[in-house]
């Protein structure tokens, strides 16, 4: 059986070589936060391993793809996915009362999935020139009815291009 100290919660834990580290800290009782539900779309289960980073299986691709988009070093594993062979010292690194408090709320939601989802939406970034000028220049309502105007001609292209 393999061992994980966790620093951050003072405890040590039991790990098999089937489980990862976030599941075996949250068989253990451990409030391990994964917002993605551990599946290396986020990296709020990340760990700083401390002592026996030469414990931890190499990086699978999600974590290394994970670990290229923010600049992980080496000693910056995702819990999700990182499995291991020996004793390994970590500190979880979202941990605070304002983490747990954004997560508490986020489940305490009824929509279908209180974490969030991921969507394939498209953004359209328009720099409308003078814009300050202009809008110092009218009343507040003045203003927003040309925007509403624009935003109206502009969905209205969109749509019909599908660009």
């Amino acid at each position: 059986m393999n061992h994980v100290y966790s620093e951050t919660d003072h405890k040590s834990i039991e790990v098999s070589d089937q489980e990862t580290i976030l599941e075996a800290s949250l068989k253990s009782g451990i409030n391990h936060t994964h917002t993605c539900g551990g599946n290396a779309r986020c990296s709020t289960c990340r760990v700083h391993v401390v002592e026996g980073l030469e414990s931890c299986a190499p990086r699978n691709e999600a974590e290394e793809k994970m670990k290229t988009l923010l600049g992980f070093p080496d000693d910056i594993r995702l819990a999700c996915q990182t499995r291991i062979s020996g004793a390994i010292k970590i500190r979880r690194l979202v941990v605070d009362a304002l983490d747990t408090q954004i997560i508490r709320d986020q489940l305490a939601s009824h929509d279908e999935n209180p974490l969030g989802r991921e969507k394939d939406v498209a953004v359209l970034f328009a720099d409308l020139a003078n814009y300050t000028s202009f809008a110092e220049s009218l009343p507040a309502y003045d203003v927003v009815h040309v925007l509403n105007r624009y935003y109206l001609t502009m969905n209205n292209i969109v749509t019909k291009y599908g660009v």
